[in-house]
């Protein structure tokens, strides 16, 4: 294809649909790959192809050379896409099997050592370029080889930055679990000195 990138984006900040032509052409499938590994349904996968390039049109203005090679920017609006709709099919089965659930409920407490700690909370608290290797490695499947493809980053840089996540993450569960269990500690000793009547 002798069309350049930079000849792409001119193009579509020109507001020249032949521009999000030749971005179709050059990027769907590859795109349409990603979809269909995320979300295992062909026909869900193609509206979200469209959706994705609707989205890169739109805001082709936001593309920054600088930060992001061209697939990588629209991958992420892919990625991202993709995991919206992902989240909004678990949050539909969860509220058609809530009723269920509530009625089959047992009253047992359930053993979970990561109880109260803030999933989204650990997330944040990773480097952006961690959590980025994790993310394509645990979340979207890809081998360590793809995801230094598709971050255009060295497969060396991947393994180390997996490394690094990892500890991240095993340094803050470990603090938070920590956290977790000191305070249903304090509220059980608080809960036996007010049923013994000291308090």
């Amino acid at each position: 294809m002798t069309d350049s990138r930079q000849e792409i984006v001119d193009l579509m900040k020109q507001r020249n649909e032949r521009g999000l032509s030749l971005l179709f052409e050059r990027y769907s499938g590859s795109i349409m790959g990603l979809l269909i590994r995320m979300l295992n349904d062909r026909h869900i996968a193609e509206e979200v192809l469209q959706t994705t390039f609707l989205k890169a049109w739109e805001r082709i203005d936001r593309y920054d050379e600088n930060k992001a090679s061209l697939h990588t920017w629209l991958y992420t609006i892919a990625r991202n896409s993709a995991l919206d709709v992902i989240r909004l099919k678990s949050f539909e089965r969860r509220s058609k099997k809530e009723p269920m659930d509530k009625v089959n409920e047992k009253k047992e407490p359930v053993y979970v050592p990561t109880a109260g700690i803030d999933t989204n909370k650990l997330l944040n608290s990773i480097e952006d370029k961690y959590r980025k290797v994790l993310d394509c490695l645990y979340l979207q499947g890809y081998s360590q080889r793809e995801t230094a493809e598709l971050l255009d980053i060295p497969l060396g840089t991947v393994k180390s930055r997996l490394r690094v996540g990892m500890r991240n993450i095993r340094n803050e569960i470990s603090s938070e679990t920590a956290l977790f269990w000191a305070i249903s500690i304090l509220v059980i000793v608080l809960l036996i000195i007010w049923s013994s009547g000291i308090l």
